[in-house]
């Protein structure tokens, strides 16, 4: 995402029971690990909130 902070983004979706590491120090980007419970989320939901997140 460009122009966001990742920590901020990070911050916001924790508020919605997603959690991100912190991101990357030089490239703002996340390493990514698949939580088996999201197995049980519907995809646009999830999406949905990545985008809520990144819009604020």
């Amino acid at each position: 995402m460009t122009g966001i902070d990742p920590g901020l983004v990070a911050e916001r979706l924790r508020a919605h029971e997603v959690i991100l590491p912190q991101p990357h120090p030089d490239t703002g980007a996340f390493a990514l690990q698949v939580n088996p419970t999201l197995l049980r989320t519907d995809p646009a939901a999830l999406a949905r909130r990545f985008v809520e997140a990144a819009q604020g």
